[in-house]
């Protein structure tokens, strides 16, 4: 707090989730970090916080306040039961069009995880229109899995398979480092798709 390092406010929990629609304890903590010119980033999936005047009132102009806006897909579908109860895509790049307005300190598309099966289908379309509502930077990483999962994730995985249409498990063993615990791909094959995204 005494050198002002950047507070990363959101990822596992998002910051502008419908509790906080319901609470604003959040928007008690926007103002005070307003006032007092704290650097934070936010990392989110919600819209209704860039539509409610109170918390523009303290997002507009904040040059202090980042935010990185998640987004893994334009297939408003697939996403629908991947990211379950969470706002459209469209609905997301939306955000970041008010965001730009708002002339907040900064607007990443948070990209992550990609998940092979989806994300490459619709990814330089996803960015082209990021960039046309206003990012100024791109944050993405691949999705890991990991194979000493609870049972209840593994249910959840089994679902995501049939959703992007193959087994990821079997592809990562194959391309990943390590045949089991937590699978990543190699790196071989991440730099191949993020030189693409730099060259978008």
């Amino acid at each position: 707090i005494k050198n002002r390092y950047t507070l990363q406010w959101g990822s596992l929990a998002d910051p502008f989730c419908p509790i906080e629609q319901k609470l604003k304890i959040g928007l008690e903590l926007l103002k005070f970090f307003r006032e007092i010119e704290y650097p934070v980033s936010f990392s989110t999936k919600g819209i209704f916080f860039v539509y409610d005047k109170n918390y523009r009132k303290f997002i507009q102009n904040a040059k202090n306040f980042h935010f990185k806006v998640s987004i893994i897909s334009l297939d408003k579908e697939k996403c629908k039961k991947i990211e379950k109860g969470a706002p459209t895509p469209e609905e997301r790049l939306a955000v970041i069009k008010e965001l730009k307005k708002l002339k907040v300190g900064g607007i990443t598309l948070r990209l992550r995880p990609i998940i092979w099966g989806l994300t490459e289908k619709s990814y330089k379309e996803l960015i082209k229109k990021a960039v046309k509502n206003g990012i100024d930077s791109i944050s993405t990483e691949f999705l890991c899995l990991d194979t000493r999962s609870t049972i209840v994730t593994k249910i959840n995985l089994e679902k995501l398979y049939d959703i992007v249409g193959w087994n990821l498990a079997d592809i990562y063993k194959y391309s990943a480092k390590t045949k089991s615990g937590y699978l990543r791909f190699i790196n071989t094959i991440k730099l191949n798709f993020f030189y693409k995204l730099k060259e978008i």
